[in-house]
């Protein structure tokens, strides 16, 4: 003859068994949590590279406008370009021309860029530099 358990012992099982559910249920819901923030965090990272390549991007051809500026004035002392793009706004790329005092046919530009869209905590800083050797008039890039 099989004996029934008591009411007791098959609450017991019960309560075994809801206390394992809700452990998995907890593992599973902090599992994807982690996996929800680490997307975040990768999506942001996502951002942040995009805007430094086009920070990059625009001191590169600040300093190309330079370069092509200088050709045609020797003289030029650098500039401010003002750019306004879809996404971020005004931006401004500031280009300062040097002439070393050791070797008055070498002139180095450097050209910097700030961006700080509101979805960065910090700002995004874009600087290329660049020499260029001047012969008879002409102007040459050396790098």
């Amino acid at each position: 003859m099989k004996r029934r358990g008591t009411p007791n012992d098959r609450s017991h099982r019960r309560a075994t068994v809801l206390m394992i559910v809700l452990i998995a249920l907890l593992i599973i819901v902090g599992m994807a949590s982690s996996l929800f923030r680490l997307t975040v965090l990768h999506h942001g990272q996502s951002r942040r590279f995009e805007m430094q390549a086009q920070a990059d991007w625009l001191a590169r051809e600040g300093a190309r406008r330079a370069a092509a500026r200088l050709a045609d004035d020797r003289d030029f002392p650098g500039d401010t370009w003002r750019v306004t793009l879809d996404t971020l706004g005004p931006i401004q790329v500031v280009t300062q021309v040097t002439t070393p005092t050791s070797r008055e046919s070498t002139r180095g530009i450097s050209s910097h860029v700030r961006l700080a869209p509101d979805f960065l905590r910090t700002p995004v800083h874009g600087h290329a530099t660049t020499t260029l050797t001047t012969k008879h008039g002409s102007t040459r890039n050396t790098q």
